[in-house]
């Protein structure tokens, strides 16, 4: 493979004029033929670089040379360049196949303008950078790596919405200025562990579309994440916020299979890095629950109860499956386990007012039709007092009802509940004190044993479901408890 080393940027730096030292006039220089120039559909010229870039600043005899505009060009094999100091990188519409390394590099400045694809890995290491301007969707399948870098500014004059396709990685970084990711869309991994932030650090109304991972980053300022979206559960375990942080209007879009998705997916892949004593899932679900509870507390301390109950939530779901993960289970484990796990499924842990409305209705329904079904076994002749026409309609219902769940226009939860409400209307027409089941209890009324054993029953799961109605409409309240 051909090699354009700085031998050759020497020489030809040696030949001309102050004027003409740019990297593009360099390549074109070189007359080579695996460099080709072309005009595009819109008349641009285009240079496709066909050879490696090796350069090596070791020496300070290029100090000179300070710009590298890659705008416009399109390199087929990978670029390397290390110990360059006090120079401008400038991509725009660059397009990079087989990888870019920078290190070693001081009071660099790098712009990123237009449209960028980076499907080669970009690794940039124990570099200083005076500014990054972001100004650039970033498209390809490449990682893009910064690793034990520090930035000065980064992207204080960005101004528009920015979309990132590649996984990013922008690990045991410092920030000493102001960093701005606002209005960023990252369509990828992106992490940001054990970093330092020593400035005010803004990511308002940016979406994190799969993992975001802020482990052990030290936030020493202000930490703006203003309406973000998280549609994957981020990792924030022991991260360090100083000062204020902001997390009002915040969204979470995922649920409970997808957070324990998530945490599976970092256990296994910290695992298979090492080779000594492996972490078990229950200690990642544990540190997983760590980053809710700060975000909670955040939001705890500012009055914003509403916010804070949602992350409550999300720090429930990390619990239920630290337990359910945990290899010695003791009694009050799995007593822990199966009550964490009854309050997510009837009310997201008394998140979702429609959500346990709904299962009240499903238990007063599903009782009513069990009660009927033992009334019938004992005396069959008790259907013929029913209502034909509420028959009619009961079944007109369920039908109906069965047929919009079928072509998806209805949740399965929505179909359960809409069959529990046309029971429930049968006992608030024929006997509407089987709805308060304690009372039936209590009366004089005889009754099978089957039938008191179905009452015990249902006043015990009324009894649960109800505190849990309680407590939620408590918590969705907007007037202060």
């Amino acid at each position: 493979m051909v090699v354009i080393s700085i031998q050759e940027l020497r020489q030809y730096l040696s030949n001309v004029a102050d004027n003409t030292q740019s990297f593009k006039s360099f390549l074109k220089n070189l007359k080579s033929s695996n460099i080709k120039i072309f005009k595009d559909n819109q008349g641009c010229e285009i240079i496709k670089v066909n050879e490696e870039v090796y350069l090596d600043f070791s020496s300070n005899v290029f100090d000179k040379f300070n710009a590298f505009d890659f705008s416009n060009i399109i390199f087929l094999q990978k670029v390397t360049i290390n110990n360059k100091n006090n120079t401008t990188f400038i991509f725009r519409n660059t397009k990079l196949e087989n990888g870019f390394i920078l290190y070693d590099c001081k009071e660099i400045t790098l712009f990123l303008n237009e449209e960028n694809i980076f499907n080669g890995r970009i690794s940039i290491s124990s570099s200083e950078f005076k500014s990054i301007n972001i100004n650039s969707d970033l498209k390809g399948g490449g990682e893009i790596i910064f690793r034990g870098c520090s930035f000065r500014d980064f992207n204080i004059s960005g101004y528009k919405k920015i979309n990132i396709d590649n996984e990013l990685f922008l690990e045991s970084c410092i920030f000493d200025g102001k960093a701005n990711f606002t209005n960023f869309e990252f369509n990828n991994q992106i992490s940001f562990k054990m970093s330092k932030f020593e400035n005010n650090v803004y990511f308002n109304n940016s979406i994190f579309k799969d993992f975001a991972d802020f482990h052990e980053c030290e936030f020493k300022n202000n930490a703006c994440f203003y309406g973000v979206t998280f549609e994957k559960t981020p990792n924030f375990s022991q991260a360090l916020f100083k000062d204020n942080l902001n997390m009002v209007n915040t969204k979470m879009s995922f649920d409970f299979e997808n957070a324990r998705e998530i945490i599976k997916k970092t256990e296994k892949d910290f695992n298979s890095k090492i080779m000594d004593k492996k972490k078990p899932l229950d200690k990642f679900a544990n540190d997983f629950r760590d980053s809710f509870r700060i975000f909670k507390n955040a939001l705890s301390k500012e009055g914003n109860i509403l916010d804070s109950s949602n992350y409550h939530k999300v720090e429930l779901y990390c619990k239920e499956i630290e337990l359910d993960s945990k290899p010695n289970k003791t009694l009050q484990d799995k007593i822990d386990k199966w009550q964490l796990w009854f309050y997510r499924k009837t009310s997201e842990h008394h998140t979702d007012l429609l959500k346990i409305i709904a299962w009240v209705i499903i238990a007063i329904g599903s009782f009513g039709f069990l009660f009927f079904l033992l009334k019938c076994f004992q005396d069959i002749s008790i259907i013929s007092q029913l209502n034909p026409y509420g028959i009619a309609l009961s079944f007109v219902g369920v039908i109906s009802l069965w047929i919009s769940w079928s072509i998806g226009y209805i949740h399965r939860l929505s179909l359960f509940a809409g069959i529990g409400l046309i029971f429930t209307l049968w006992i608030a027409c024929y006997k509407p004190i089987l709805i308060f089941g304690a009372i039936n209890l209590i009366d004089k009324t005889t009754r099978s044993g089957f039938e008191n054993f179905l009452l015990v029953l249902y006043t015990i799961v009324m009894i649960l479901l109800l505190f849990s109605l309680q407590k939620t409409a408590r918590k969705n309240s907007i007037i202060p408890s």
